[in-house]
């Protein structure tokens, strides 16, 4: 984990209190009403003896969009506006969270792959100031309707997210306050 924290630090991320001692947090203020957040958690079966197993998740928080949701229904206190495995930030989309980490398969490639993740993960957020940063049809289109965003108020689903992105984006440009 020593490197994995490096990166996240050499991104601009700071170390949370974790909430477990297999758990580890990373939060990344890009403006006052925005945060991001790496989220690490071992999740190793009780099989495996030559390694670990990570999931690794990316979530950005947009204080306006959970606002309008926590009107709309209850929300967990975690709720993530938008949440995806870390992977899944870069080029390539999955839904795999897993890292898997094993003394016998290069596990320093693993590290590699994991920290390239983070940092792909880290250039997206840094860009989200504001819920108009998400207007542009390309990120709707790759970032929120594509990606299983975890946490939704009851009812929400990721295209239903994007929509309400989109209305308060257009009320934006018309002048009317979100």
């Amino acid at each position: 984990m020593p490197r994995i924290a490096a990166t996240a630090e050499d991104e601009g991320f700071s170390q949370q209190a974790s909430s477990g001692e297999r758990r580890w947090e990373w939060v990344k203020p890009t403006s006052p009403t925005v945060r991001a957040a790496v989220l690490l958690s071992e999740m190793t079966p009780r099989n495996v003896r030559d390694g670990v197993d990570v999931q690794a998740y990316g979530a950005i928080y947009l204080d306006q969009v959970e606002q309008r949701l926590h009107e709309d229904g209850q929300r967990h206190p975690d709720a993530a506006t938008l949440m995806a495995p870390l992977r899944a930030w870069g080029s390539t989309f999955t839904r795999d969270g897993a890292y898997r980490f094993r003394r016998s398969a290069d596990p320093e490639s693993r590290v590699e792959e994991l920290a390239g993740d983070l940092r792909s993960f880290a250039a997206f957020a840094t860009a989200i100031r504001d819920v108009t940063d998400l207007s542009e049809a390309r990120l709707a289109r790759s970032r929120i309707r594509r990606h299983v965003t975890a946490g939704l108020a009851p009812g929400y689903a990721a295209p239903q997210v994007a929509s309400l992105i989109a209305e308060m984006n257009t009320n934006t440009e018309t002048g009317v306050e979100p």
